[in-house]
């Protein structure tokens, strides 16, 4: 009773439950991921930059 897989709602409701249930969780995301992004542009690399970087701390290492 009360489970969050319960089948006692009509699919359509079902369904329409979970859609929102993902809107909201994607939308959380995407705050969270601009948070992060503008965090680290504060420390003065953007996302741009950070895959430059990562492309050169990976061929740092591949003569040794």
């Amino acid at each position: 009773m009360g489970s969050p897989l319960s089948t006692n709602q009509p699919s359509s409701s079902a369904s329409a439950n979970w859609k929102v249930r993902v809107a909201a969780l994607e939308a959380q995301v995407a705050r969270r991921e601009a948070v992060l992004e503008g965090r680290v542009c504060l420390r003065g690399m953007c996302a741009g930059e950070r895959e430059v970087q990562k492309e050169t701390r990976k061929g740092d290492g591949d003569g040794q």
